[in-house]
């Protein structure tokens, strides 16, 4: 039988896990990096006197924009997803139990806990992926009474090095 929980996703929600999703690799990783550097340099150069004050501004600018992009291209994003796609606007049912995870929404889609490649908690969700992009995204909310029971499942059928839980 399982343990069955119903799934609303709000533009909160997705927007976390896309922000988790993009800098938990290298790329967004690399963009904060460029961002604070691009910044320290205008800074340093500015104080062994080799720009003007002016120039320190383009720099610092050129930081912020660095630094703020990703996370507002995303949060656009999350926005566009939950007001056009019918995957986001209607609520899905997750069964987990001894075999894996039932999703029904219109049609039902069954993941083995073979499938589960590995399971991520960001602040505001759960992600079980089961490709290299792909996861069912759950807001953590949703899990409810039903957190502990459906978090020994998952447990006991990924294995330990596969569930990265903050």
């Amino acid at each position: 039988m399982g343990e069955t929980i119903s799934v609303q996703m709000t533009e909160d929600a997705l927007y976390d896990f896309m922000l988790y999703h993009t800098y938990s690799k290298l790329a967004g990783f690399l963009v904060n990096v460029l961002g604070v550097t691009v910044g320290l340099v205008g800074i340093f150069m500015r104080f062994t006197g080799k720009i003007t004050l002016v120039q320190l501004l383009f720099y610092l600018i050129a930081a912020i924009i660095f630094l703020a992009y990703t996370p507002l291209q995303i949060r656009f994003r999350a926005r566009k997803l939950i007001k056009t796609s019918r995957e986001y606007q209607e609520p899905k049912i997750y069964n987990f139990s001894e075999e894996g995870i039932l999703v029904t929404q219109n049609q039902e889609q069954k993941y083995g806990w073979e499938q589960v490649q590995r399971v991520v908690a960001a602040p505001k969700t759960f992600g079980f992926y089961y490709g290299e992009n792909d996861a069912l995204i759950i807001p953590k909310e949703s899990f409810g009474e039903q957190y502990m029971p459906i978090m020994k499942i998952v447990t006991a059928h990924v294995s330990p090095d596969r569930i990265r839980l903050r």
